[in-house]
């Protein structure tokens, strides 16, 4: 079993690099998609402006995403509001900023299908999706492999 950890972890460690790289990435074609359809150029403080939607209930915020985290998670930003109306009800109010100035939630959609369909085409993009996959699938068959270990101990 201590062998097993250690690979795991070997594992994640060379994902977590995989994962860096895509994340850069993806940073850049939002970048560029950004400047492209909202003339905006946000390059030098990209990792400081919101790209993204927050969802809030009475002021109190109880959902946000990312343009970058719905692409790494292919999770369409209408879904997420979606998902989180489920959760909080239907009376959710939606804040969408892309690179700081207030839009609506078809913006950050049309954003989001432009640079995932930039970012299927990059073989970076699908390693990570795969990579992260495998190492899903051998975390739960390790934490699997414990629970019996702490079921005969």
């Amino acid at each position: 079993m201590k062998n097993r950890f250690y690979r795991l972890a070997e594992r994640l460690d060379k994902y977590q690099t995989i994962h860096s790289s895509t994340q850069t990435l993806v940073l850049r074609k939002i970048r560029d998609a950004v400047k492209e359809s909202q003339e905006v150029d946000v390059s030098v403080s990209l990792g400081q402006v919101r790209l993204g939607l927050d969802l809030l209930k009475d002021a109190v915020e109880v959902g946000s995403i990312t343009l970058e985290q719905a692409i790494l998670q292919k999770l369409r930003p209408s879904d997420f509001v979606r998902t989180k109306k489920g959760e909080w009800g239907e009376d959710l109010s939606i804040d969408v900023r892309v690179a700081g100035k207030s839009k609506e939630l078809n913006d950050i959609e049309s954003l989001y299908e432009d640079v995932l369909s930039e970012m299927e085409g990059e073989p970076l993009y699908r390693k990570e999706k795969e990579q992260r996959k495998i190492l899903i699938f051998e975390l739960e068959g390790f934490l699997q492999q414990i629970e019996k270990h702490l079921e005969i101990a």
